[in-house]
Order: structure tokens, then C-alpha cells, then sequence
């Protein structure tokens, strides 16, 4: 009988777990404008729940391997990886840098890594998306 009980106490806290990572990512979700010039020729970027999709057609999955206060690091998950600038890169940072509601938009870094060692910022393309926040 406890076996039974604590099987389902798991499968409860597997599903709430899961669900929390959806959650966690829904501040990026959504269509940015590129509003650095290195992002200009890839043009606007919809964030999905493990997927990102470029106007220009790349087009790469994801999951999220470290979640920051405002952002997540991800890898691609793609058999192949996309080729940004002739590069392939395996890992990518999203941070919101700037939340300015006042003025209804917010600012995207969108920073990328060939390893997945990000934390010291030695990214290989760097660049900021913006977007305008929505009425409520």
C-alpha cells in the first residue's frame, strides 16, 4: 500500500516539476524585433515553449539548462545545428536586460556559445532583441 502511495506522491511532484518549467520561460515567450545590427540579416525570433524559429528560416530546438532570475541558458537540441554568420552553436543565453513598462517594451540579450560554459561571457555573438509589451 505505501509503495502505491509513494508512486503516486512521484508521479504528482514529476507532473508539477514539468509544469513549472513551462511557466518559468513564459516572460521570453513570444515574437522579438532584432534591434542590434548583427541580428538584422536573421530578422524577427518567436520564442516557443522548446523551440525558437528565425523570420530567415533557422529554426532550432531546445532545453533550457540553467534558469537565471531573468533568463535561461538552452542547448539545442537539433540533430544538425543552424548556421548563424557560418557558425554552428550549441548554446544559447536569453536575459531580459530591460523592462521598461512605462514605455511598453522590453529588451532581449540573446548571446551565443559554442560550449557550455557561458558564464564568464565569452560569447562568440552577442546582440539585443526588443519587442513591445502588450495591453492588459
Amino acid at each position: 500500500m505505501h509503495r502505491y502511495i509513494l508512486r503516486a506522491i512521484f508521479a504528482v511532484i514529476i507532473f508539477i516539476l514539468s509544469g513549472c518549467s513551462q511557466s518559468d520561460i513564459s516572460h521570453l515567450k513570444g515574437t522579438w524585433e532584432p534591434l542590434s545590427r548583427v541580428y538584422d540579416n536573421f530578422g524577427r525570433m518567436t520564442i516557443g515553449d522548446n523551440s525558437i524559429l528565425w523570420e530567415s528560416g533557422q529554426k532550432i530546438s531546445f532545453r533550457v539548462v540553467k534558469k537565471f532570475n531573468k533568463g535561461i541558458l538552452v542547448e539545442v537540441t537539433n540533430k544538425t545545428f543552424p548556421k548563424f554568420h557560418g557558425s554552428e552553436y550549441k548554446f544559447i543565453k536569453l536575459i531580459i536586460l530591460k523592462d521598461n513598462t512605462a514605455m511598453k517594451w522590453r529588451q532581449l540579450s540573446l548571446s551565443f556559445y559554442e560550449s557550455s560554459k557561458p558564464m564568464d561571457d565569452n560569447y562568440e555573438m552577442w546582440g539585443i532583441y526588443v519587442r513591445t509589451l502588450k495591453e492588459k
